[in-house]
């Protein structure tokens, strides 16, 4: 007969004992993610196209990025402040979110003004075909990739809302 004092002790040896003998790590389920900040400057030559010309560039330019995905900047140097103005306008009226087009004042700018687009991109791993050998796939990894990939905006996933 074991003494009582005994069967506490023993009890926590027989669990560490088979909670060890696991043959291999379990994957977690899922995927990983790797989120980070793409950045495009574009410094506007005023001098070299006519307003309404710049207008129509800088529009056809914002067409190229997901305007739902993209944050754009018009920075200016002091005095320029009108001009950007009406460029952002441009770009609101060429349709553009207004919550995503911004105007601000920079004093070391090269050129009078200067375009700079932010979006957030994703990469997600690659998921490995599903092996009946394998005891522990990793399940969820391509629902978790798909739903990444098509977050509206990744920022949210680095910093939570914003």
């Amino acid at each position: 007969m074991t003494h009582p004092s005994l069967l506490v002790p023993l009890a926590l040896l027989a669990t560490l004992m088979l909670s060890s003998c696991a043959d291999h790590a379990y994957d977690a389920p899922g995927s990983e993610a790797l989120v980070y900040a793409e950045t495009h400057s574009f410094a506007i030559d005023v001098d070299a196209q006519p307003a309404n010309g710049l207008s129509q560039k800088l529009v056809a330019l914002s067409h190229q990025f997901d305007a739902d995905a993209s944050d754009f900047t018009l920075a200016h140097q002091p005095g320029w402040q009108g001009q950007a103005k009406r460029l952002r306008q441009a770009l609101i009226d060429g349709g553009l979110n207004p919550q995503r087009v911004q105007v601000r004042s920079d004093t070391h700018l090269p050129t009078p003004l200067q375009l700079t687009v932010q979006l957030w991109r994703t990469a997600v791993e690659p998921c490995r075909p599903h092996r009946l050998d394998q005891p522990y796939p990793r399940l969820g990894c391509a629902t978790n990739a798909n739903r990444i990939t098509q977050t509206m905006n990744p920022a949210n996933l680095t910093q939570g809302e914003h």
